[in-house]
């Protein structure tokens, strides 16, 4: 054995070590946390430390009769939704809240979660307002707007 071996600053060994530990608990705690919010619809804005809304996911569907638009809004009740319209503005916005307690022995879990969402679509000229559907089921909130005589017209195309 040298000498130079028995020299504590010359082994960079267990201070990079120490460092990769470090860096790795801290990245799986941030795995974590992460994964604990988004159980609730929420993700965290590293930037400012503030929450965001979460925002349902939907579908549009154009068929040749209508615009069909699917929201997915599970655990929610249609007393918790909010559809709007103003102009050709539609607007899908609710607050979602879920509370579960639970009781084993002398100790109580309790869980509470409360967010809000809006989701705002503009809709085309071509379908009728007036005429539109909402039904809200199993956690999704379906609604069709027919669309005028004239956007149902096709145009025939001819083989040249």
């Amino acid at each position: 054995m040298a000498i130079r071996d028995l020299i504590p600053w010359r082994k960079k060994v267990p201070v990079r070590q120490e460092a990769e530990e470090y860096t790795s608990l801290q990245n799986q705690m941030d795995r974590v946390f992460d994964e604990f919010w988004r159980g609730f619809g929420l993700s965290p804005l590293y930037s400012s430390g503030a929450w965001t809304s979460f925002s349902p996911n939907v579908d549009i569907v154009e068929t040749d009769q209508a615009i069909e638009i699917q929201a997915e809004l599970p655990g929610m009740d249609e007393k918790d939704i909010s559809v709007t319209l103003s102009g050709r503005t539609l607007t899908i916005s609710g607050e979602k809240k879920q509370e579960r307690e639970e009781t084993r022995g002398n100790t109580t879990y309790a869980e509470r979660s409360y967010g809000s969402f809006q989701r705002a679509l503009t809709l085309p000229e071509d379908v009728k307002v007036d005429q539109s559907e909402a039904v809200f089921k199993r956690g999704v909130l379906h609604i069709t707007f027919p669309k005028t005589a004239e956007a149902k017209k096709k145009i025939t195309i001819k083989a040249g």
